[in-house]
């Protein structure tokens, strides 16, 4: 739904912005990562290590050929892409890992099948995630993050609303509970305080239900004026999508009953084929329900 959709956007709005990815470039990586056995959320680690072999120098990087002027002048997304293509080049497997754990620590490990790719797999990869439509654009992930905020503000609106209310009645219902405690311990006063809570409780819901009913009436009242307002264009688009569905069925129905067709000769000649041993399987069956029933008349009986 659409709740879910805009969770999935926000998310990656946030992540990609707590790594120093391109909203783009964010989803690409990931699903690359996720088809290496691993996950963005656990490269976050790594990503602090290689920020800060970055920050303080690493001979590590001079072994890959990256000099400390050209990191420099890179973002991080920049430095993470440079340094695994780096990697991926170094064929010795026992200087590649070591190298991967000087500059991204215990996320070296979650690398590893990454890392035994080629750069043409990389790229192929990256292709794939868009060619797929497992990409969003900058635009629709900032509306998803955008929505959800929106819907967490209502959210929160709401509950404060609602607890706004609710507090209402916090002394009534004090007086009704002191009222039954009062009672439990023998004492037959308690049945005052109850009274008196429930009229208090009264008294309170005729000063809190208008309030409730003037916000209902508020929103339904929108509800209803802008499906009104919006009513014919709502019906010309089911129409429309009623009617390409009908004729895309007419379209097909040739096709569909010549499938239906080819079906029932198939599972008829299957049927047909068969026979002799459906017959036989069902006389055998019968032959031991009657045996089956000769052998407990006594009993039924």
């Amino acid at each position: 739904g659409i709740a879910s959709s805009a969770e999935y956007a926000d998310s990656i709005d946030k992540m990609s912005a707590k790594m120093g990815f391109g909203i783009e470039s964010f989803q690409e990586w990931q699903y690359v990562a996720q088809l290496s056995g691993t996950s963005m959320e656990s490269l976050k680690a790594g990503m602090k290590t290689l920020a800060t072999a970055v920050e303080t120098g690493s001979d590590a990087f001079d072994k890959l050929g990256l000099s400390q002027e050209q990191l420099a002048g890179m973002s991080q997304e920049e430095v993470f892409d440079a340094t695994v293509r780096a990697l991926m080049n170094v064929e010795d497997q026992t200087q590649r890992t070591y190298l991967a754990s000087q500059l991204l620590g215990k996320g070296a490990t979650e690398l590893g099948p990454m890392l035994n790719m080629t750069e043409e797999d990389l790229n192929s990869l990256k292709q794939e995630a868009h060619d797929l439509n497992g990409v969003l654009s900058e635009e629709q992930v900032k509306a998803g993050a955008a929505f959800q905020d929106s819907l967490t503000g209502m959210q929160t609106a709401l509950r404060g609303l609602k607890n706004n209310m609710m507090s209402e009645f916090f002394p009534s219902f004090t007086k009704v509970m002191d009222g039954l405690a009062l009672i439990f311990s023998g004492d037959d006063g308690g049945l005052a305080l109850i009274d008196e809570g429930v009229d208090d409780f009264i008294e309170r819901l005729n000063d809190v239900a208008p309030k409730a009913l003037e916000v209902g009436a508020k929103i339904l009242g929108s509800l209803l004026s802008s499906i009104s307002t919006n009513l014919p264009k709502l019906i010309a688009s089911g129409s429309g999508i009623i009617s390409e569905l009908i004729q895309g069925i007419i379209s097909a129905l040739p096709s569909l009953m010549q499938a239906a067709i080819l079906l029932i000769q198939e599972v008829g000649s299957a049927l047909l084929s068969n026979a002799p041993m459906l017959l036989s399987t069902a006389l055998e069956l019968i032959i031991m329900l009657a045996q089956f029933l000769t052998d407990s008349a006594p009993s039924l009986l």
